[in-house]
């Protein structure tokens, strides 16, 4: 059956598809199902995908998983994702990913993300993040972090940032830091503040 066909399928009969039919079919073919009988696919169903099925997948196929399905991507599915992939994901759904899953995003894929999708993360989310993960946010996202969210960085994160980066940090993500996390900044990262967020992390 091409994808052309599946999307003529009703919702009924899509549904009464097995697991195992599900399996069976394509990647480029899942691609093509359409929105409705997407939504349809059963956790068990998203979670035995195979990396051949996940690879051919275009991004808006897995934008427009629920939530309840996107937490059900196992880590090795997520370490197939391409960056193109990554960029399709929504903050919201960012937003659901455990640790395990986030730990299993390359550091090609956190530099992909754009501020939309970063504003979806917790702050135990971030604080999940290995360092090398937090050092691949581009500026923009790391401008856009919250103090809520900045309080995630945990205090090795802050030690690695690149002074680029804490040149992004706003002086009202600054004031939010504990004081833990202000004492690890470095002597380096302290000299290439700016006076507005010096005086940020004085109080």
């Amino acid at each position: 059956m091409t994808p052309t066909t599946f999307v003529e399928l009703t919702t009924t009969q899509f549904a009464s598809l097995s697991t195992t039919q599900v399996a069976g079919l394509t990647g480029t073919t899942l691609g093509g199902i359409g929105v409705v009988n997407e939504a349809l696919l059963t956790v068990t169903e998203v979670h035995g995908l195979s990396p051949v099925q996940i690879v051919p997948l275009p991004a808006t196929f897995l934008g427009s998983l629920t939530m309840t399905q996107i937490a059900a991507v196992t880590t090795a599915q997520i370490g197939k994702l391409s960056t193109t992939q990554v960029q399709g994901l929504t903050s919201n759904q960012l937003g659901v990913l455990t640790a395990s899953q986030l730990g299993s995003l390359s550091t090609a894929d956190i530099v992909v993300l754009n501020t939309t999708q970063v504003s979806g993360l917790a702050p135990n989310q971030l604080a999940s993040l290995s360092t090398r993960q937090i050092l691949a946010f581009s500026t923009a996202d790391i401008a856009s972090l919250t103090a809520v969210q900045a309080y995630g960085l945990t205090t090795s994160d802050i030690r690695g940032l690149s002074n680029a980066q804490v040149q992004a940090l706003t002086p009202g993500t600054l004031m939010g830091l504990s004081a833990n996390q202000i004492v690890s900044f470095t002597t380096a990262q302290l000299g290439s503040m700016s006076t507005a967020q010096y005086h940020a992390i004085l109080g």
